[in-house]
């Protein structure tokens, strides 16, 4: 196991706090999941620290039968951050959250844009405007507890010891990983990644809908969102920004990969995987609230439009994503997940923490 990463060496309080944030809000997100939904694990354990590497991942693991793991390798929390400095920087973006910038300058900043890269970056133009670096924080540590959440998926659904028992692995390790594999390999692990994601789109609404009261009730917030607060719509307008972040770092944890046939990877296409996790936090979110959920659509995808350009003008973006065949079979991809993950389900069921009938992961 990589040696643990402590918060408390970052010379920047304001980073050192991202850090922290994010396991305090995943560990009180995952208390609730299990107080519902895992009554049968109630002596089970979860620990959610930091390891120090130079990789951008994270992983689940297991150290005895009551004692479950999950490491944030310590790049990949920094790296988003500088991801959403640098987005929030394009105005149509950052206006379109806190309005007009006060009082800041445009600085240089190191980028890395390949994230299995992390030691080679770039110097990009960034915003320090108060309002949009809080703004930033705030969208890193969504994706954060996205990723956490995905894991904490892994671990209540049985994965770690499924994929120790098929493939021999000790961990359930979370980068992207294209390499070919067999096509039943391939099959398995995309079930579990698609599983754990639902796990994610179903437990992150509650951060959307917490940040939502934050922003209502919370002085430096309502400053920071104010064109979120003041539109019409203002939580279809926030959920679609939340959207959209889960969106872009999807992309840029694809970095410049490129793959013949998805059918034959770990990891399924990542704009695969977005459509199925944005359905999920959708579906979530309208058993709860009276969603306009067209208008909330609509502002997602110029969200995306907006991000695709910042990527593309930065060097960020991979082209081979977007390719015009995937998008005239996506719909036959989200399909082939869906049966995939149904058909391959039933492998890890025997080490689910979670009771037969509470359940479904169809999204």
């Amino acid at each position: 196991m990589a040696k643990i990463f402590k918060t408390e060496s970052f010379q920047d309080e304001s980073v050192r706090l991202l850090y922290d944030y994010i396991i305090e809000r995943a560990q009180s997100i995952f208390k609730v999941f299990k107080d519902v939904y895992t009554v049968n694990s109630k002596d089970k354990n979860l620990l959610i620290q930091y390891y120090l590497t130079s990789q951008f991942q994270a992983e689940a693991s297991k150290s005895n039968d009551l004692q479950y793991n999950i490491g944030v390798h310590s790049p990949t929390i920094l790296l988003t951050r500088t991801m959403f400095d640098l987005l929030l920087t394009h105005e149509p973006i950052g206006r379109n959250i806190t309005g007009d910038i006060r009082n800041a300058d445009l600085v240089k900043f190191k980028m890395v844009h390949d994230v299995r890269r992390v030691m080679k970056h770039q110097d990009v133009l960034m915003n320090n405007d108060p309002d949009r670096m809080l703004v930033s924080s705030v969208l890193t540590d969504l994706c954060g507890t996205f990723i956490v959440l995905h894991e904490i998926g892994h671990i209540v659904l049985g994965h770690v010891e499924s994929a120790n028992t098929h493939f021999g692995d000790d961990q359930v390790v979370e980068i992207f990983s294209f390499k070919r594999r067999k096509k039943k390999e391939a099959e398995i692990r995309q079930a579990m990644e698609h599983d754990a994601d639902m796990i994610a789109a179903r437990l992150i609404p509650q951060y959307i809908e917490q940040l939502f009261t934050k922003i209502q009730e919370d002085k430096r917030y309502q400053v920071a969102f104010k064109e979120i607060i003041n539109s019409k719509h203002p939580f279809e307008k926030l959920t679609s920004i939340c959207l959209a972040s889960i969106y872009a770092i999807f992309v840029y944890m694809f970095g410049p990969n490129t793959v013949e046939d998805f059918r034959y990877t770990a990891h399924h296409h990542p704009l695969t995987r977005v459509r199925t996790v944005v359905n999920g936090i959708v579906h979530t979110l309208a058993e709860r609230w009276d969603l306009d959920s067209d208008l909330m659509i609509d502002l997602y995808l110029d969200n995306l439009d907006e991000i695709n350009i910042v990527f593309t003008r930065n060097g960020i973006i991979n082209h081979s994503l977007f390719s015009k065949d995937f998008f005239n079979t996506m719909d036959d991809d989200v399909k082939r997940i869906l049966d995939v993950a149904s058909a391959n389900r039933h492998l890890s069921h025997p080490y689910s923490w979670l009771p037969d009938t509470e359940w479904s992961m169809e999204s």
